[in-house]
């Protein structure tokens, strides 16, 4: 799955070694869904499209798991990534992307929207400690055991972004704005 994204990102490399180096209490560089949503947010990416369905032959499983986890979602854009599949769709204003492998398994799932998605919980974190900053959007990554919430911050001054997990905050970047 790392070389996947490798060859769909250009700058994923340098996004991992980033991400690795401010990472001291936890390592999610390992993550490949929290490797590309970083890379989405270095690059400006994060918003939410409409998929329409493509051609892609999806499996008979991974329908199947998709229909029971998705019941209500009926366009969804599939790519085929390495024999896995990756579903994009857009469903109440998020947009979700989620890699199957061939029988079916979630690898991850990654949701982005505004923050009002965030549990108060993550929210208090982040605006306790970027009180002068709003919140302009999030992903949400599960992947292999983990829930980690990618906020995306502003104020008048600069920008930042931050990672929170089990509730630990750790900042990805912050830099000033153009005056």
């Amino acid at each position: 799955m790392k070389t996947i994204l490798i060859s769909r990102v250009s700058s994923l490399v340098l996004s991992t070694l980033f991400a690795a180096n401010l990472f001291a209490q936890k390592d999610f560089s390992n993550l490949s869904a929290y490797r590309y949503v970083t890379d989405q947010f270095n690059a400006g990416n994060l918003s939410t499209h409409n998929y329409s369905r493509d051609n892609t032959a999806v499996s008979e499983k991974v329908l199947y798991h998709f229909g029971k986890k998705f019941k209500n979602v009926n366009k969804a854009r599939w790519e085929l990534v390495d024999n896995n599949y990756l579903a994009r769709f857009l469903k109440d204003g998020i947009s979700t992307q989620i890699l199957f492998n061939k029988n079916g398994k979630v690898l991850y799932t990654i949701l982005y929207a505004t923050g009002e998605i965030l549990p108060n919980s993550v929210k208090n974190i982040v605006t306790d400690n970027y009180k002068n900053y709003r919140i302009t959007s999030v992903a949400k990554i599960s992947e292999a055991g983990y829930k980690i919430w990618i906020v995306k911050l502003a104020s008048n001054k600069s920008y930042a972004a931050v990672a929170v997990e089990d509730g630990t905050i750790q900042e990805i970047e912050s830099f000033q704005k153009a005056n």
